[in-house]
């Protein structure tokens, strides 16, 4: 017996008959979707760690040039591998912040290292000497 052209058996088997081509599409485009998220996501926290040393990186040459030597608060924020360098030259005060940051946590041996660096200038007492 045979299927008239138009009939619904004919259409609903000839999906049926795809042999796999879909779930070998799946099969190949699912780590490509998943890898590019993560990279998104990394990037995502990459920018993320740098406003966080930028900002930090500000508030401690501002401290350091208004006399509050305790930066010690601000630099709680930071990434656990960080690295602060602190210059005082000809009334300046220069601060820069570096930070490794590695792919997936420190699980693979690739990364990044930024950088903040702010510079600010030393305040003049306004306090007169005492009588």
């Amino acid at each position: 017996m045979s299927l008239p052209h138009w009939s619904r058996a004919r259409r609903l088997r000839s999906f049926a008959l795809d042999r796999g081509f879909a779930t070998a599409e799946f099969a190949i485009a699912l780590p490509a979707v998943v890898f590019v998220g993560a990279m998104l996501l990394w990037v995502l926290s990459l920018f993320i760690t740098q406003l966080e040393i930028q900002s930090t990186s500000y508030s401690i040459a501002r401290d350091i040039a208004r006399g509050q030597m305790d930066s010690t608060n601000l630099e709680s924020h930071l990434p656990a591998d960080y690295k602060v360098r602190k210059t005082i030259t000809n009334n300046f005060v220069t601060v820069k912040i570096d930070v490794q940051k590695s792919l997936m946590n420190q699980r693979l041996p690739w990364g990044i290292e930024l950088s903040a660096i702010a510079v600010s200038e030393l305040e003049r007492s306004n306090a007169s000497p005492a009588n």
